[in-house]
């Protein structure tokens, strides 16, 4: 069942609405954090 609702913001006016923006968040989620536990495995065991 898919609930319908107006939406947030007008079409076009720079907010994207789909599964294309969700995916690219979890993208740039994953290399931030791959690159947070570089740097702590770095400084923790003194390696880079």
């Amino acid at each position: 069942m898919v609930h319908k609702s107006e939406k947030l913001f007008p079409s076009g006016d720079g907010w994207l609405y789909g599964d294309t923006g969700h995916l690219l968040i979890g993208l740039i989620i994953e290399e931030v954090t791959s690159i947070l536990l570089r740097v702590k495995f770095a400084r923790a065991f003194g390696t880079r």
